[in-house]
């Protein structure tokens, strides 16, 4: 059975009798009602490509906006390309709906205890570790639905506070999930939501990166950036940058000198790029740095 085959109702009604609060998260009813009302308004949204065409695309322009204006920094007379442009652009929307300040870097497999509490603290990330799972495909699934929620932020730090009673087939092992994966997080294969986290819908981050430049205007800038950074270093993709971690194969994770690099801002400072302060997950320190001439090739910000 498919989302996209049962009325919200339905979905609702599944959710509130398979999924509890997990030991020590202390939720009344009435708020986890609440809760649930959304998460099977977001699952059903995810599963029907029509049903969030309308809000990517409006997300989209939101994000190309903020992009372009934190790509470049003039100064001393030189223009210099901001690190991290569209990692500061998400936060920046996404602090409109009390989403956390601080947006981490996951660098690989994260264990469940530690990806639990960056979610639970309202931090979007950036996942560093498949080209078809996406860098910033969660951050997106979420933000899609920030004008519809007033309490998105809340409702993604809870999706990891609610767990299955009954184990949930993924493909390759069967174990109880929290909220986030039934959500956000599935695989890609037949779906039967009742008894597996397996779908080809935008509920799956690899369809979400392969399809959202299907689902938004024609030259959109938001799918294809997407599209470019799961390609980026790939002999078909946009050129990586020198000295950059993107190379050819499967996996984007970032070696150790790599995260461990300084850069050099135009007064001459130089800094730590990346601070660990978990195990693999990094925070980003947003340098000015990069002369123009050495700013991304192969890509150009297209029309909405």
């Amino acid at each position: 059975m498919r989302i996209d085959q049962v009325s919200e109702d339905i979905l609702l009604g599944f959710l509130l009798e398979e999924f509890h609060a997990v030991e020590g998260f202390d939720v009344d009813e009435e708020r986890r009602a609440k809760d649930f009302q959304a998460y099977a308004h977001i699952a059903k949204a995810l599963s029907e490509a029509g049903a969030i065409q309308e809000l990517a695309r409006r997300l989209a322009i939101e994000l190309r906006e903020r992009y372009c204006s934190k790509k470049y920094v003039s100064k001393d007379g030189q223009t210099y390309r901001i690190v991290g442009a569209f990692s500061n652009a998400l936060k920046d929307y996404a602090g409109h709906f009390g989403f956390s300040s601080e947006l981490v870097l996951l660098n690989g497999p994260v264990e469940n205890r530690v990806f639990a509490e960056q979610v639970y603290a309202k931090r979007l990330f950036r996942d560093v570790y498949t080209r078809p799972h996406g860098e910033f495909t969660h951050a997106l699934q979420w933000l899609l639905f920030g004008d519809q929620f007033e309490n998105i932020a809340n409702l993604y730090s809870r999706s990891v506070k609610y767990l299955s009673k009954s184990t949930f087939q993924s493909g390759k092992e069967a174990s109880r999930i929290v909220m986030w994966q039934f959500l956000v997080d599935c695989f890609d294969g037949d779906e039967n939501y009742s008894a597996n986290i397996l779908c080809k819908t935008f509920r799956c981050p690899q369809i979400f990166t392969n399809r959202l430049v299907e689902i938004l205007p024609s030259g959109a800038w938001l799918g294809n950036f997407i599209m470019a950074r799961r390609q980026k270093g790939l002999s078909s993709g946009v050129p990586p940058y020198e000295d950059g971690h993107y190379t050819s194969g499967r996996q984007v994770t970032m070696p150790t000198n790599y995260l461990n690099r300084t850069l050099r801002y135009p007064d001459g400072e130089v800094a730590q790029v990346y601070t660990e302060v978990s195990t693999n997950v990094y925070k980003k320190d947003l340098l000015e740095a990069q002369p123009v001439a050495q700013a991304e090739q192969g890509f150009r910000v297209t029309r909405l």
